[in-house]
């Protein structure tokens, strides 16, 4: 059976957990979603992206968050970290 999505905003997701999101960093974890190029050391690399791309979805300019993705991301890290395992 086919689960409807818990799509929301940034903003609403923040205002639903300020204890623990701020927009900032929410924006940063945004940022960080996808592979980045950049230069050290005069050579061009590409920056890995985070473990929330799949949590965010965008259309047009706008940026979504699905929040059971969301935190069965953070569970996952969670319990990788537990285990000894990375993150």
């Amino acid at each position: 059976m086919n689960q409807l999505r818990r799509i929301t905003t940034i903003k609403n997701l923040v205002a639903k957990y300020p204890e623990a999101l701020t927009e900032r960093y929410m924006r940063y974890l945004v940022h960080g979603s996808k592979p980045r190029k950049a230069t050290v050391n005069g050579e061009p690399t590409v920056i890995e992206p985070n473990s929330f791309g799949p949590a965010f979805l965008r259309v047009g300019n706008r940026i979504f968050v699905d929040e059971d993705v969301f935190f069965q991301i953070i569970d996952q890290m969670n319990k990788d970290r537990r285990s000894g395992g990375s993150a």
